[in-house]
């Protein structure tokens, strides 16, 4: 009995080490995918907003469902860049922008 918990108890401890490395390595990668953006910020009157205006022509504003950053809004409109002038902003309270929603 003693030996089947610990066996247990070893298995537990491996499993939640490697979801620990997983885990770091993922958000490792989002980071490195946030820092790639060509973001701004801007003091409004009411606080911070973050946003990413990029590129040249018609603008396409990103504004993406009912919350995010501009990394989602960018991730909708990454096949325009370098065709359009594109604005994403964050939404409130997300990635940069101090604004509450």
């Amino acid at each position: 009995m003693k030996k089947i918990f610990l066996t247990t108890i070893v298995i537990l401890a491996i499993y939640l080490l490697i979801q620990g490395i997983r885990c770091y390595l993922d958000l490792k990668k989002a980071k490195e995918k946030l820092n790639s953006c060509n973001k701004t910020e801007l003091d409004l009157s009411y606080g911070k907003i973050t946003f990413i205006d990029e590129g040249q022509g018609e603008v396409i504003l990103s504004v993406h469902g009912l919350f995010g950053g501009y990394d989602q809004a960018c991730e909708n409109v990454k096949s325009r860049f370098g065709k359009n002038r594109i604005i994403a902003p964050s939404r409130f309270g997300y990635l940069g922008s101090a604004v509450n929603g």
